[in-house]
């Protein structure tokens, strides 16, 4: 009986074990991903106005077909809705 309950807490700390190692290599890896970044931002001043444009362009620029698009989906969902709805009166 005793080995049982030996036997189920070892396999409970054994699997903490492997889901602390698992998360901290994960963790590791997107905080070396975000020092990479952080450091490539000190060479974006070099190309500023190319930024600034390609940011207009692909923000401010697109705005009327995002529009476009969040309406179509929010009347697609509201038809689809009003379907399901139906059924309860």
């Amino acid at each position: 009986m005793i080995v049982a309950v030996l036997a189920a807490t070892g396999r409970s700390v054994i699997s903490a074990r492997q889901w602390f190692l698992t998360t901290a290599a994960e963790t590791g890896a997107a905080l070396i991903m975000l020092g990479r970044a952080l450091a490539y931002t000190r060479l974006i001043g070099r190309s500023l106005p190319q930024l600034r444009r390609q940011l207009d362009e692909a923000g401010f620029g697109s705005i009327v077909v995002l529009s476009l698009i969040a309406g179509l989906t929010g009347m697609i969902v509201a038809v689809q809705t009003g379907s399901a709805l139906e059924e309860f009166g």
